[in-house]
């Protein structure tokens, strides 16, 4: 019996119900490129009647399609239909009534338990995938066993010379242990065996990590990993890859099919079972394992599962939706190194660094959340110097006396470890300068920028580190500080990032004590500790804030707007009279937006005009080296960049709730399922990272030709 089919009895026993799709003889009475089998007038899908959809990542592009073909629109528009929680999450949406369909891989163990408790399901496979094995394409091994994966990935095979190839030492990739692909490498490969443990280097965030990592490892062919066959039979994605066969099987559709592959994995359709037949919800379910859901799936390049036979209630479908070309936005940008790099590498020849979005995933219960993505590092010409590793990436800064953000030409570079990083969240960081001339390893638990330097903690030492090269200029043991338990720091639990400052020429240490009535201050230059009263720090602080000087604006509903700061004031006629609530941006422009995001303006604090009173949103951008005035158009569709003084600079192009902000002097345009780098002075593109959610893959891509 093929390995899929084994999998059904044992859902089956979970008291998960297995359902085929109704039968019902029929003839394809079709006209043009509208489909209505069999005599019943066709079930017409509209948005409100669409179910609510939910799933797995790689399968987002069929339900992308499904959507254009019933709703008679381009692929792109149904983009928001397909807003996928991953697997583990679709399935807990669905039993908690936030989804009502789903195309998902196989539940969990732990997920199935939990649809037996919570009710009665129907959940059918639709298509088929595979777990296949990539090397690089000079690899001269064409083939392997089960036997011989599994002994690769146990460590007892160790060179490429012991299953037919070059004297090389095989380096075997792997994904982590949230990766679906992961999931089916363990169940359908291992069998129970432990894997090997390997190296953070060998075990990339995304699976187009491993599939360049596999591509570039060491300008070598001594690399394998792998992928779900999707990804794999996707030309752009596999190019420089070449698939092995297993057990003298290729992982072919005819043979994934047959079930003559070893390593199948089925993906679902599912439903709650008490549906009637004629809801939207039992008519779409019924439709995708019927002939034209195997047609779907077949056309974007999966493998169906048997058909079901035609549906009992017919749907209208548009098929030239589906032979609609998109027209994909060109790949643009390149690397500075060909392999992957993890930790930035120090170099004279950079020049400025800036922040750039990579890999991105679904990291939160809700269904309808935007991805939270990676970062790395590239130039502002778009090259890529550090891979997308990070969760967050900042300058540093620091408050002087006065209130005033004051910033360093220093990154902070934060990733995720929970055996070293900080006790409160695992945070782990590196510094870097901003030129990316000097780094620093990931050993920091906490950095704070100051007028002398920067702190940086961790759990043995408190050090000064100069701003210049990184090295450093003092440290302190935590007991010399009068800090017995340094992971207890408020600093480090995450529970007050504020607690460690910059303060009247000292670094404020928190408060300690028997009741936490002790505020320490470290002096820098002597290296003494000095104690004051909680309360006289808690009055200072609120003194401080209070003299901190703010604009207060004021209208007097009667057109006229008066802003304040200190002793200034300035009144003249709003652009906006109902907006009651402008801001003042780098010092002399107002910012006028209407609390309905309809209509905005800018002017000088004397009501000289910036920018006339429009639709749309404005923003200011203010950089180190230029600012800039963004009015989104059409709900982020569109976004039209002005300089400072209101000059029309370039114009871009956007989609439905994209955003743009400042990474350096580069605008960052994010939308969903890419980020896009801009020069503001010409609107030209030097960078599109693609993020792992649909059928672009992975981070960033090479420009094309």
């Amino acid at each position: 019996m093929k390995q899929w089919k084994k999998l059904l009895p044992a859902l089956l026993s979970l008291a998960l119900l297995v359902s085929c799709g109704p039968k019902r003889p029929g003839t394809d009475t079709s006209v043009g490129d509208v489909s209505a089998p069999g005599t019943a007038d066709p079930f017409v899908f509209t948005r409100d009647s669409l179910p609510r959809l939910d799933g797995s990542t790689s399968t987002a592009p069929m339900a992308q399609a499904m959507c254009a073909v019933l709703l008679g629109e381009g692929r792109e528009q149904v983009a928001d239909l397909v807003q996928f929680s991953r697997t583990t999450q679709s399935y807990r949406n669905l039993m908690a009534g936030a989804a009502d369909l789903l195309l998902a891989a196989e539940p969990a163990p732990e997920v199935a338990q939990e649809l037996k408790q919570e009710g009665e399901w129907l959940l059918t496979p639709f298509a088929t995938d595979a777990l296949v094995f990539v090397v690089n394409e000079d690899n001269p091994v064409d083939s392997l066993t089960t036997e011989q994966v599994r002994k690769i990935y146990t460590g007892q095979i160790t060179n490429w010379k012991e299953v037919g190839g070059e004297d090389l030492d095989i380096i075997p990739f792997q994904r982590n242990s949230e990766a679906g692909s992961q999931t089916l490498m363990e169940k359908l490969v291992m069998d129970g065996l432990e894997m090997m443990d390997a190296p953070e280097a060998w075990v990339p965030d995304s699976m187009m990590g491993l599939l360049e990592a596999v591509r570039e490892y060491d300008n070598s062919p001594s690399a394998i990993g792998y992928t779900v066959y999707y990804y794999a039979n996707d030309m752009e994605m596999a190019k420089g890859l070449k698939v092995l066969t297993i057990d003298g099987v290729s992982p072919s559709a005819e043979a994934i099919q047959a079930g003559e592959y070893p390593f199948l994995n089925p993906y679902y359709v599912a439903m709650a079972k008490d549906r009637p037949q004629d809801d939207p919800t039992h008519i779409l379910y019924n439709w995708l394992l019927g002939p034209d859901g195997r047609r779907l799936a077949e056309e974007l390049g999966y493998v169906p599962a048997s058909d079901a036979g035609e549906p009992l209630i017919p749907v209208e479908v548009d098929w030239s939706k589906l032979d609609e070309q998109e027209k994909p936005l060109p790949d643009i940008g390149g690397r500075w190194y060909q392999e992957r790099v993890e930790q930035l590498r120090p170099s004279q020849e950079y020049g400025q660094l800036v922040p750039f979005e990579g890999a991105a995933g679904y990291f939160s219960w809700q269904a309808d959340n935007w991805p939270e993505t990676l970062i790395g590092l590239m130039t502002t010409g778009g090259k890529v110097v550090m891979d997308p590793v990070c969760s967050e990436i900042s300058r540093l800064y620091y408050t002087d006396d006065a209130g005033d953000s004051q910033t360093l030409p220093v990154w902070e570079l934060e990733k995720g470890d929970p055996e070293r990083g900080s006790p409160g969240n695992g945070a782990l960081i590196a510094l870097a300068a901003q030129d990316g001339s000097w780094v620093t390893e990931f050993r920091y638990w906490g950095v704070k920028g100051t007028p002398v330097g920067i702190f940086a903690g961790d759990g043995h030492k408190l050090y000064l580190l100069r701003q210049e090269d990184g090295t450093e200029k003092a440290s302190w043991s935590w007991d010399q500080l009068g800090i017995a338990r340094p992971e207890s720091f408020p600093w480090f639990t995450g529970d007050a990032y504020e607690t460690a400052q910059w303060y009247d020429g000292g670094f404020f240490l928190g408060c300690w004590g028997e009741n936490w009535d002790k505020a320490l201050f470290l002096d820098p230059e002597t290296g003494e500790v000095t104690a004051l009263a909680a309360q006289d720090w808690y009055d200072r602080i609120q003194k401080r804030y209070q003299d901190t000087l703010w604009w207060d604006s004021k209208t007097d509903g009667q057109g006229q707007v008066t802003l304040t700061y200190g002793t200034d004031s300035f009144t003249f006629p709003s652009p906006l009279p109902e907006e009651e609530f402008p801001y003042v941006a780098g010092g002399d422009r107002v910012i006028f937006n209407d609390t309905q995001g309809d209509r905005c303006a800018v002017s000088l604090l004397n009501g000289q005009e910036v920018l006339p009173a429009q639709d749309g949103q404005v923003e200011a951008l203010q950089g180190d080296e230029a600012s800039w005035l963004a009015v989104r158009k059409d709900q982020g569709r569109q976004w039209n960049i002005y300089d400072w003084k209101g000059e029309l600079s370039c114009t871009l192009e956007g989609e439905e709730d994209s955003w743009l902000s400042l990474s350096g002097p580069l605008l960052e345009l994010r939308c969903r399922n890419y980020t896009a780098y801009y020069e503001p002075e010409s609107g030209t593109c030097v960078f599109r990272t693609w993020f792992s959610l649909g059928d672009r893959g992975g981070e960033a891509q090479e420009p094309a030709g």
